[in-house]
């Protein structure tokens, strides 16, 4: 089992967590928009913001600064022995992002043309190509690639099969000084009769957040790309690699505020789905914009590419950061399949 942290402004102690390929524990999967729910039940509230990755410095387990034993790759092999670190999932469950994203970065390249051109006319007909390449986005789901049903009857269904790897005997990982995957459970009858209560609700929103992201992928393919993805991904859900200092992890026990490896997860996918979020927003902005444009140069009005040169490179940075978040070998490998799939057709 392999681990790797990331250092997160508003977070210091939010870690990756993940299974790495060749790891003889076996991984939890999730399904996409599930954070709401396990934060609930952890009862941990967590603020995402960009992040960057760097070694793991420190262990959960310990608060020393020690050197891991899956970091000991030499300087020259740092970068891929990180890369290799990440929460995996197979490469196919890349290929309909990744044709969004060679789509992105079409309409990006054109947007870039903007500041050069000289004068309406020409930025007129740039703006032409760019509405032509954004109304008119690539099939992303091929060759009976579909997203995974839905769970839609508990909440808990997920965490049954493995929930074994769930519990976790470390005092400090418990939330309020109990793990709610523990199995020993509420010591009295009104921490039961409360616990109770508290997952038929669960149950009842995690019901509603399954229909309403249902109805949205089916209505928006690039946001279901990207949930084929997070869909798949694999974690370690036991434990996380601590990477703030070992100061900051005193005054956290202390204080009974250490994450639990299910608040890592979903610090995890809360930034993913920042970042996918983001670029959706954008890409719908440009769009409108674009058109805007358009009537204006059509109108005889003087036209100001400001915002769609802006807007374009949000989308094109948020994308970005979401695939910054993936082993490169897998990007690779997702691209030059994607790149076959264009030639052949």
């Amino acid at each position: 089992m392999v681990m790797f942290g990331w250092n997160v402004a508003q977070l210091p102690i939010v870690a990756w967590l993940l299974v790495s390929p060749n790891s003889k524990e076996t991984p939890l999967v999730l399904s996409s928009n599930r954070r709401d729910l396990i934060q609930q039940i952890i009862a941990v509230s967590t603020v995402v913001t960009a992040a960057s990755p760097y070694p793991a410095n420190a262990e959960a387990d310990t608060g020393s600064t020690s050197s891991s034993s899956s970091l000991s790759a030499s300087e020259a092999d740092g970068e891929n022995a990180l890369e290799s670190l990440k929460p995996f999932a197979p490469v196919s469950a890349l290929l309909p992002a990744t044709r969004a994203r060679l789509w992105i970065e079409e309409a990006y390249q054109i947007s870039t043309q903007l500041t050069s051109s000289r004068n309406d006319h020409d930025q007129y007909h740039t703006l032409e190509r760019l509405d032509l390449v954004l109304s008119h986005r690539p099939t992303l789901f091929r060759n009976g690639e579909k997203l995974a049903p839905r769970v839609s009857s508990t909440p808990l269904a997920q965490f049954t099969a493995k929930r074994s790897n769930l519990v976790v005997s470390n005092s400090n990982q418990n939330v309020n000084g109990r793990d709610p995957f523990a199995s020993t459970g509420p010591s009295s009858f009104a921490d039961k009769f409360s616990m109770a209560l508290n997952q038929a609700d669960v149950a009842r929103q995690w019901g509603i957040l399954q229909a309403q992201e249902s109805r949205t992928e089916s209505q928006n393919e690039l946001r279901a790309a990207w949930n084929y993805y997070t869909q798949q991904l694999e974690f370690n859900p036991s434990s996380y690699e601590w990477t703030a200092s070992a100061e900051e992890k005193k005054r956290r026990i202390r204080s009974d505020q250490l994450p639990t490896p299910q608040a890592v997860i979903v610090s995890d996918l809360d930034l993913r789905d920042l970042y996918r979020n983001q670029m959706l927003t954008a890409l719908d902005d440009v769009y409108a914009e674009v058109q805007y444009q358009l009537k204006q140069g059509m109108n005889g009005n003087g036209l100001e590419v400001t915002d769609t040169i802006d807007l374009m490179d949000q989308a094109h940075g948020a994308c970005n950061k979401w695939f910054d978040m993936i082993d490169k070998r897998d990007i690779e490998e997702a691209q030059l399949l994607v790149q076959k799939e264009q030639s052949q057709n």
